[in-house]
């Protein structure tokens, strides 16, 4: 087994290679290379950009339960009431069902569609049509397939709004009997609309529904 070698940075800046860190420069990061192959084989960081990447998970970890809380807030800003809320979800999912259902429509009227193409493919004898038809049964097939993934991402996505409304309806009830919103949740209450209807018009649908 080949020694390993080790690039590193002494204090002056000066780059040094060798088969050990100096404990001086322990702190400091380095890189450990294979010296057969001339690669970098691992990345060591100093203690001081270590410490700065803890410092950055820990702010990042801070600020999502800020961010948590500031939605928490933001419920009693939007909501007089549970029956609000729970009618601002219910007319979500009532949304997505609707689009569920239109989906499931044109997957039944495209399987049909298939076997229609398929039967005017095996009686046909002219070549064109042949090339035709086998054309506009993959195209259908296509769609069918983007109405299948369509149908479960709305599916999915109608599941996790009714998780939604229930986790929304606890915090409702715990910011009410706490009976206290923050000056910062009053400030951005204004915009809140955005935060929770950024998502309700959207349309997990295919561009393109219609077979040939």
């Amino acid at each position: 087994m080949s020694a390993k070698t080790y690039r590193w940075v002494d204090e002056d800046g000066k780059i040094h290679y060798s088969q050990s860190i100096p404990p001086s420069a322990s702190q400091g990061g380095h890189s450990e290379i294979n010296a057969k192959q001339g690669v970098v084989v691992k990345q060591v960081a100093s203690q001081t950009e270590r410490k700065k990447n803890l410092t950055k998970k820990e702010d990042k970890a801070e600020k999502k339960v800020k961010e948590a809380a500031l939605r928490d807030e933001l419920l009693v800003h939007m909501f007089s009431s549970e029956e609000d809320l729970k009618q601002h979800f219910q007319d979500r999912i009532k949304m997505i069902g609707t689009n569920i259902r239109l989906l499931q429509s044109n997957k039944k009227r495209m399987k049909s569609d298939i076997n229609d193409l398929q039967n005017k493919l095996m009686k046909t004898e002219n070549e064109s049509v042949k090339q035709s038809l086998i054309s506009h049964i993959r195209e259908t097939k296509h769609n069918l397939l983007e109405h299948t993934k369509a149908i479960e991402t709305n599916q999915q996505e109608q599941t996790e709004t009714r998780v939604n409304m229930d986790r929304s309806l606890i915090k409702f009830r715990r910011k009410k009997a706490e009976g206290t919103v923050s000056e910062l949740g009053s400030l951005i209450g204004s915009n809140s609309d955005k935060v929770f209807n950024s998502r309700t018009q959207e349309c997990h649908c295919p561009c393109q529904t219609q077979s040939k």
